[in-house]
């Protein structure tokens, strides 16, 4: 296996520990994942100590991110609190909020969504009075305007936005969406990034580049300084609808990594952060901070590039596809990038997920990989090798090392770059589609399953990055769209695995714990969709 950057000591001794073991006798059962899982979180939502407090004015609330957002434009940025979308919320706000606790969808700039019998029509209703920092009104026009920026920019989400066939504004607070389609979970959009409101004067002042560097929105925050790798420094605004916020503003800092992270926590540098590392997450739930804990679907995978873009990838090669998923054994992965504090599965679905019920049929076979990588060989004259593209995050780059080593022991010849930062992998996978294989997430929420397997596997998405193409799953996908239940979502679901494990759009290695974390003085935070929290309500004991 050849690298393409220098790797810290710890990283080169896990996969020579790694290579002790895949190079091993062939009797090693290897510590099989078969769809097993390590005991899922038995706690998530809003989890520590969390006593009520008198809320106070003033102080900045300085916030370690996971990775630097792409741009400040809704349009421009992957989302998720990954990426970038507690950073936006705070600048924009959200039409909608979803309630984790109850799986509901609440008001939050708009003061209502209702929608037909089939889900094919929704109406929102906004509240009166909302204004972006610009001064200009949050209408019915700037929330037809932003999201037909979706569209036209093709954004991520455009293909979501895309499902709306019409608009009407009847009156300057209320619009009708028509859909193309019945979609019973809309509202779940308006929740997410399209449902951060763009002011239309300040994108037409501006234009679309400055505005992704000097943004106008309706949220509780308007940014006093961007410093791309460094900080994003907002102000709180005195004309939020809902009053001025408690936080005088919020500093966002980039930092390298979770350790780095929680350890700005200890020094008292942050006073919350947002964690993706298992190992980082327990060391800072066992010192007793608070927070926000999310366990993300399909979070760690080795993406496969099916030819995307026409490409001659020798992953489009079923064979291919079925030996990586036989080299690759989650539960080594798991001691060897996360120490043993992570959550391996072959799983679509975590088994903390009100919808697990079926369990992978993959499971660790290295001699049926080295069969199947000869096979290909000799039938077609390629070498066996592969790229496989990840970001520097430490752990990330020891999962990377170890996916490497593990194929290279069946007869691949694996050539792992972890050069760049997360959005450097960001871009190289969803811009330039420069990779074999990836380190990568599809982060299914359970708030809404349909909207990531939508987005990131139908055949038509405009964010289908792998190229991959399946009627079958597609048709899934489609009953996904409309289902309604617990029930009806898990039938649909247990399907979705079988599928998944005949074609092999991707390979899951684990689930992912995110846990955004706060020091006791920290109160008012609300949790959203996908990881994401809002900020409007949030202050600091003391003010300080």
């Amino acid at each position: 296996m050849r690298t393409t950057r220098r790797i810290v000591s710890l990283a080169l001794a896990s996969v020579l520990a790694l290579a002790t073991v895949a190079c091993g006798s062939d009797d090693d059962d290897g510590g099989s994942a078969g769809g097993a899982s390590a005991e899922p979180p038995t706690e998530r939502g809003l989890i520590g100590d969390q006593p009520d407090a008198e809320p106070t004015d003033g102080g900045v609330l300085n916030f370690g991110v996971y990775a630097e957002t792409a741009g400040l434009d809704p349009t421009t940025v992957n989302g998720s609190g990954v990426a970038g979308g507690i950073e936006l919320a705070a600048i924009y706000d959200t039409l909608l909020r979803f309630d984790p606790e109850t799986l509901e969808y609440e008001p939050q700039l708009a003061e209502s969504i209702e929608g037909n019998e089939d889900g094919s029509q929704w109406t929102l209703r906004l509240r009166e009075g909302v204004t972006f920092s610009d001064g200009t009104p949050l209408d019915a026009e700037a929330v037809v305007f932003s999201l037909q920026r979706h569209v036209e920019r093709e954004s991520r989400f455009a293909g979501m936005v895309g499902r709306i066939e019409r608009f009407e504004t009847p009156d300057p607070r209320t619009v009708v969406f028509t859909l193309s389609e019945p979609w019973t979970t809309f509202p779940f959009m308006l929740a997410y990034m399209p449902g951060m409101i763009v002011s239309p004067t300040a994108v037409r002042e501006l234009g679309d580049e400055e505005f992704n560097r000097a943004p106008v929105g309706a949220g509780p925050f308007e940014v006093e300084r961007y410093a791309p790798g460094e900080e994003l420094v907002l102000r709180a605004r005195d004309d939020y609808w809902d009053g001025r916020p408690h936080l005088d503003g919020v500093r966002f800092a980039v930092l390298q990594g979770a350790d780095a992270n929680l350890e700005a926590m200890e020094s008292g540098e942050l006073q919350a952060a947002f964690l993706r590392e298992p190992k980082v997450i327990d060391e800072a739930r066992q010192a007793g901070y608070p927070g926000y804990l999310n366990l993300q679907n399909l979070g760690a995978m080795v993406l496969v590039n099916h030819g995307v873009r026409g490409q001659d990838r020798p992953t489009a090669d079923l064979r291919v596809r079925q030996a990586i998923a036989a080299a690759v054994n989650p539960e080594v992965l798991n001691e060897r990038a996360d120490q043993g504090h992570g959550y391996p599965t072959y799983d679509v679905l975590s088994e903390a997920s009100p919808y697990h019920d079926q369990v992978s049929s993959l499971e660790y076979d290295p001699d049926r990989a080295r069969q199947l990588v000869e096979e290909v060989k000799q039938e077609t004259g390629w070498d066996g090798s592969l790229e496989l593209a990840c970001s520097n995050i430490p752990s990330r780059a020891n999962w990377a090392l170890a996916v490497g080593a593990q194929l290279d022991a069946v007869g691949f010849q694996t050539t792992v770059d972890t050069s760049g930062t997360v959005a450097d992998l960001i871009r190289r996978v969803s811009v330039d589609a420069d990779f074999d294989l990836a380190c990568w997430g599809f982060n299914l929420d359970d708030a809404n399953p349909f909207i990531s397997l939508s987005q990131h596997v139908y055949s038509t998405s405009r964010q289908n990055v792998i190229g991959y193409a399946n009627e079958e799953l597609d048709a899934l996908v489609d009953e996904l769209r409309v289902a309604r239940g617990t029930e009806e979502i898990t039938d649909i679901l247990n399907r979705v695995q079988e599928v998944w494990d005949e074609t092999l759009p991707t390979i899951p290695t684990a689930a992912v714990p995110e846990f955004i974390a706060w020091d006791e003085s920290v109160h008012g935070v609300v949790p959203t969709v996908n990881s994401m929290i809002l900020l409007d309500d949030a202050f600091i004991a003391g003010g300080d």
